[in-house]
């Protein structure tokens, strides 16, 4: 079930890949990490931010799950498409080790759609602290 829910959300089945998800969770199939990033990436990409927020909340919660780098970039990335450039950098300095360049990048990326030179000039500091140039 896992290829299927990737497949949905790679193909723009947003949607029906979170019905999959939830459908899973209803037999009892115990989603894993991978599930996670699959449905997590089909938020982010449908601009879907509360249910983002919310399977992210649910791995640790529900499953003990806890997050890797990629889910965090995805969590940064869902937030900084949204424009909450904000609540993305409070996740990254929430995080438990540091933000990757995957990390950082998902937040420049938000930072260039809403055309927030500003907000990446205001944390220029902690770029170049974590290494990013």
């Amino acid at each position: 079930m896992e290829c299927h829910d990737r497949g949905y959300a790679m193909h723009g089945y947003i949607d029906d890949s979170i019905s999959l998800f939830n459908r899973m969770v209803e037999l009892g199939i115990k989603p894993n990490d991978v599930t996670f990033m699959n449905i997590l990436s089909a938020c982010s990409h449908a601009g879907y931010v509360e249910k983002g927020k919310f399977y992210f909340n649910s791995m640790v919660r529900d499953f003990g799950i806890m997050p890797n780098s990629e889910h965090y970039a995805c969590l940064v990335d869902l937030l900084s498409r949204a424009g909450d450039l904000h609540g993305a950098f409070e996740v990254i300095n929430s995080m438990p080790f540091p933000a990757d360049a995957s990390i950082w990048g998902a937040l420049v990326n938000g930072c260039r759609i809403h055309q927030r030179l500003d907000f990446l000039n205001g944390i220029k500091r902690d770029l170049v602290k974590y290494g990013c140039r």
